[in-house]
């Protein structure tokens, strides 16, 4: 699955990459995440905006790196598939972004992960498979409720943490 989506495979690899960097220079406590670009609202506001950018390939756990991975394997070989290589790779990186704008609005607090950029994938998908409902059927219609409940049990859990 993932072999046929170039731009899944260089995503999934640099999320690996850069948590193994991150384990070889000192693991993930929260000053090792602050020098690889967590994002953290102080220094964003200051100016250093690509911190905006490089949460989205941090983790704080192998546990937290391998479900964003999960998800991005599954919903991102589907929507490169159906987009193409280009824009899978701007619907990742702009819902990355706007995720991580978003968190930095909420507050200062540092903050990593791909989770907004799988969920602007799953985004996509669910868009896909909303406007095609009618051509693709039965199956259309469970893959959109799979994704609203994948949606709901996210919110879920994250409200419960």
């Amino acid at each position: 699955m993932i072999s046929r989506s170039p731009g899944t495979s260089a995503v999934f690899a640099l999320n690996i990459l850069l948590f193994v960097g991150l384990m070889a220079t000192g693991g993930t406590d929260t000053q090792n995440l602050l020098k690889w670009g967590a994002k953290y609202g102080p220094y964003i506001a200051e100016g250093e905006y690509w911190r905006l950018f490089m949460p989205m390939f941090l983790h704080v756990s192998f546990f937290h790196l391998i479900t964003n991975l999960f998800g991005l394997i599954i919903f991102g070989s589907m929507v490169e598939r159906i987009f193409g290589t280009r824009n899978f790779l701007v619907i990742y990186f702009l819902a990355g972004l706007l995720g991580n704008v978003m968190s930095f609005l909420a507050g200062p607090n540092p903050g990593v992960g791909a989770s907004g950029a799988v969920f602007g994938v799953l985004g996509g998908f669910g868009i896909y498979l909303l406007t095609n409902r009618r051509l693709l059927g039965q199956l259309g219609r469970q893959q959109l409720t799979s994704v609203g409940v994948i949606v709901v049990i996210n919110i879920l859990f994250g409200l419960a943490i």
